[in-house]
């Protein structure tokens, strides 16, 4: 198991992450991988078919060392092989076990016989996060456990105490594949539900707002998994409904296709890479609110609503015409926040989305409650100096609301231009 984590590349040809965001905080993680799993009879399952003479005679399956993924309960979790088949893992004693033994192995045949080595290992692989950190942070130190001194820290190899710093945060997902596999290429795939609430998080106020309105995109990093495992990384995310991706970039790689970077408006981004190294940096994507949708929607109603209150103050007689025609006026005022507030409902949206968009509808609410003000005013006959105040001020709101959204497809425009003639 040592030798096969250590030369994953060597069988593990191609991993393909996708991610996809979902309705709420959920998203769902899919990763295939194309393997060719080791002909090893030692990573048998079944203890009693280790020593075989080759694969062949192996009947049970065999332990194939997918991917470390972080600890903690898998929702919706599901791996199976490319044909559709599902395919067994080691549970989380059996991995500890598994990994241990891998550790172990790096010190040195001497080490299994040092059992206060023994439970050292074992703890950092199957203890949470927290408490295998501690353990882990005095054995590199200062090669004690528990205050007794177990190993001296320089014997661990570079390797060893890699794997053993992943093992604090992560587990070694292992899947049981039949052993008639081993040695022929195969797809592997695994599905998982994980919570990405944090995503939403990580926008601030002032991104999300240059994003709303197309200024600039709202950029997001995204944690890798284990990118430098197969020869050829490839990274894809889909964008939730709503929003597009415009670039999506991987850390420096070993080698890359475009440089490791997509830049093109659509709703999936898809970059490949390799990696000697695990990066030291996430990957990071842009999301960009399309300029169609809530955008138009939100131009419309900002620049409509602006255009009646201007009108009514700078047009001659526009304001006695509005008073002598109270019901009808009422009734195109009100009609505009109707049209406005249905087009806004929306069910089963991400956090993400549901962020970068809200100042949009932030502005066509208060759009459609100022015409309801405006309304009031007629039907009420609203006295002077308030009539005048009320209508200036909502000419004035409406005015620098419509400007900032329709200054935001200026200022894509001109962008997306720029990138055109870069790429030429």
């Amino acid at each position: 198991m040592a030798t096969a984590l250590l030369n994953r590349s060597d069988w593990m040809f191609r991993k393909v992450d996708s991610l996809r965001l979902m309705e709420g905080s959920i998203g769902r993680r899919r990763l295939s991988l194309d393997v060719l799993p080791p002909p090893s009879p030692a990573l048998a399952y079944y203890k009693s078919e280790r020593e075989s003479v080759d694969i062949t005679s192996v009947g049970g399956p065999v332990m194939v060392p997918i991917s470390m993924m972080r600890k903690g309960a898998l929702r919706d979790f599901d791996v199976h092989l490319g044909d559709g088949r599902s395919l067994g893992v080691l549970q989380r004693e059996e991995n500890a076990a598994l990994v241990t033994a891998a550790v172990l192995w790096e010190i040195g045949p001497a080490a299994f016989a040092n059992d206060d080595l023994v439970h050292a290992v074992f703890a950092i692989s199957s203890l949470d996060p927290s408490d295998a950190r501690e353990i882990f942070t005095e054995l590199e130190s200062r090669g004690t456990f528990e205050g007794r001194a177990v190993v001296d820290p320089t014997q661990l190899s570079e390797f060893g105490s890699q794997l053993l710093r992943d093992l604090v945060d992560n587990f070694l997902l292992v899947a049981l594949i039949p052993a008639e596999h081993a040695g022929t290429r195969v797809l592997v795939k695994y599905s998982f539900h994980w919570d990405v609430a944090d995503w939403s998080a990580r926008v601030g106020l002032k991104e999300h707002l240059a994003a709303a309105a197309g200024y600039a995109p709202a950029s997001v990093d995204i944690e890798l998994s284990g990118p430098s495992d197969p020869s050829s990384y490839h990274l894809e995310v889909h964008a939730p409904a709503g929003l597009s991706c415009q670039r999506l970039q991987l850390p420096a790689a070993r080698e890359v296709e475009n440089g490791g970077v997509m830049e093109a408006t659509s709703s999936v981004a898809h970059v490949v890479g390799g990696f000697a190294q695990p990066p030291s940096e996430p990957a990071q994507v842009q999301f960009v609110v399309p300029p169609g949708g809530l955008r138009t929607v939100a131009a419309l109603v900002a620049t409509v609503t602006a255009l009646v209150f201007i009108l009514e103050r700078v047009l001659p007689g526009g304001h006695g015409a509005l008073l002598a025609a109270p019901e009808g006026s009422v009734a195109l005022l009100l009609a505009v926040p109707a049209v406005a507030v249905a087009l806004l409902a929306r069910s089963g949206e991400n956090d993400l989305t549901a962020k970068l968009l809200a100042p949009l509808r932030a502005i066509v609410v208060a759009c459609s409650l100022a015409l309801v003000a405006g309304a009031a005013s007629l039907v009420g006959y609203l006295h002077e100096p308030y009539m005048a105040m009320l209508w200036w001020s909502g000419a004035a709101f409406t005015s620098a609301a419509a400007a900032y959204i329709l200054g935001g497809y200026v200022v894509s425009g001109v962008r997306q231009t720029r990138g055109g003639r870069e790429k030429r």
